[in-house]
This record gives C-alpha cells, sequence and structure tokens, in this order.
C-alpha cells in the first residue's frame, strides 16, 4: 500500500504495472478505516501483481475531485489506467475479491 497526495499520485499511478486500485478514504471515516485491513490483506495475496494506493481526500483534494468522489470509502480498480470498477461505502472481504477479479 503506498500513500499518495495530489503531489505524489501522477507518479504513483504511472509506476503501476498495469493495474492499480485506489482508496480513497479520510481519516475521520470509520468505514474507511475498517475497511482498509481487509483491501491491504488482498493486496498482499497477489504478490506485488497489484498496487493499492491510498488517497486521503481531505489531503489530496485535487485527486477526490478528478474522479468524482463525493463519499467514502470509494475503491476504483483500474486496469491499464481505465477505470472498470467504481465501489463507493463499505465493502466486505468478499466483494472486494470479487472486484478485483477483474484485473486478474
Amino acid at each position: 500500500m503506498v500513500v499518495a497526495t495530489d503531489a505524489s499520485f501522477g507518479r504513483e499511478l504511472a509506476a503501476s504495472k498495469s493495474s492499480a486500485v485506489i482508496n480513497f478514504t479520510a481519516k475521520w471515516c470509520g468505514p474507511c478505516r475498517a475497511m482498509a485491513p481487509a483491501l491491504d490483506s488482498l493486496a498482499a495475496e497477489r504478490g506485488g501483481r497489484m498496487k493499492v494506493i491510498r488517497v486521503d481526500v481531505d489531503e489530496s483534494p485535487a485527486t477526490a475531485r478528478r474522479y468524482s468522489i463525493s463519499a467514502l470509502p470509494a475503491v476504483l480498480v483500474l486496469s491499464d489506467g481505465v477505470v472498470v470498477k467504481r465501489m463507493v461505502g463499505y465493502q466486505s472481504r468478499e466483494n472486494l475479491a470479487m472486484a478485483l477479479k477483474a484485473i486478474q
């Protein structure tokens, strides 16, 4: 998992091989904190084939606007730079795993 800011987001996304998951979050968001371990665990299971980029919307509002984030938590699954799945609200580990199948 990588924490990105408005300044570093573009570099982090470009450094992802072919797939990435962007986790939009905020420190005050309880569901975001509850979902984070499941997302981190799934990323670890994929052995580096998937990059998780965590973006705090309060610290990086331009990146949140770029992806039209209006509710948290929000998870975007990207394949070759294209959003292939968008999930808003708390997601179970099972829902996250199913969404990540889009980039296997």
